[in-house]
This record gives structure tokens, sequence and C-alpha cells, in this order.
């Protein structure tokens, strides 16, 4: 799960003709906050619409799905709500560790 939408690419390729995937990609290191700013404007307005939050994006799907009248569906796909880690690794320095290298 990398966050490109690359590995919708097949599934874009073969939906049926009256579907019309998007697929947004999302900016690298921003805050929730920051891509529902990014992306919100990229939702479609005023028809229905199913939101798929992949891997990272499950809190970010919940929370465009909850400012849109239009949304119909939320899919999470190997992803979550809250986070999944145990409470007290939050506070770990995780920005540090992984931009080692």
């Amino acid at each position: 799960m990398d966050g490109t939408g690359d590995l919708f690419t097949a599934f874009v390729r073969v939906a049926p003709p009256q579907y019309e995937p998007i697929v947004i990609r999302l900016s690298a290191r921003a805050s929730y906050d920051e891509l529902k700013a990014e992306v919100a404007p990229k939702l479609p307005v005023g028809r229905p619409f199913v939101i798929l939050g992949e891997s990272f994006s499950g809190p970010l799907a919940l929370r465009l799905a909850a400012s849109s009248s239009d949304v119909r569906a939320v899919i999470f796909s190997n992803s979550f709500v809250c986070s999944p880690g145990k409470p007290m690794l939050r506070f770990l320095p995780w920005r540090v560790l992984f931009s080692v290298g």
C-alpha cells in the first residue's frame, strides 16, 4: 500500500461504463486535515458517489464522507478508522525513525 493509487489501475481500466472511478493521489507527509482540504474539491458534487479509503487513507475517507451528503458508501481497503497501533506507540518519534536513510 503506497498511496499512489497504482494498485487500482486494473480496476479503473475494467470498471463498467456507468461508473467513473477517480483515483486521487495523496500528497506525502500531510496531516489528515491538510489532505481533506486538498481532496474535497476534487470530489463529485450534486451526484451520488462512493469513497474507497486505501491503507492509511481510511480516516481521511471517513472525514470526507462525513462532510458530503452525496456519499452513499465508504469502502475500507486494507485500512482502518482508528489507528490499530498500541496507544503508547503514538508517542514514538515516527517521522524521525522513518526519515533516516
